[in-house]
């Protein structure tokens, strides 16, 4: 019958007149005001799983590649929804290494640049 979010914990809550107040916690948190993306999570800790996520565009074609500060790509896309693109630290047969990364990410003829700390 209701549904509320705090978008600073990351918290969802939904309010029913059968089943009472739930609150669901997001892994990601809510980020971002819609106009550009947000990388989540950030610090990524490759260690815990998963992969690094776009959020705050639209689910439409969407291009990744992630570079170290010396400007090597470390990591490209190929043209993916932007829900399905995702990066999970790795670098050809190994690792990427701890520290920051610089991100860019295109969609729709707009290109974003975005930082991204790894942690192992």
């Amino acid at each position: 019958s209701a549904l509320d979010c705090d978008t600073e914990q990351g918290l969802v809550y939904i309010a029913t007149t059968d089943h009472g107040l739930w609150q669901i916690e997001l892994s990601s948190g809510l980020q971002g005001d819609g106009t550009g993306p947000v990388l989540y999570p950030n610090p990524f800790l490759p260690a815990a799983g998963g992969t690094v996520r776009v959020a705050g565009l639209p689910d439409e074609t969407t291009e990744m590649r992630v570079f170290d500060l010396s400007g090597s790509l470390v990591y490209e896309s190929e043209p993916v929804r932007r829900s399905l693109l995702g990066w999970d630290g790795s670098v050809g047969t190994g690792s990427a290494a701890s520290g920051t990364y610089i991100v860019v990410v295109s969609q729709g003829g707009s290109s974003w640049l975005l930082k991204l700390a790894l942690v192992r």
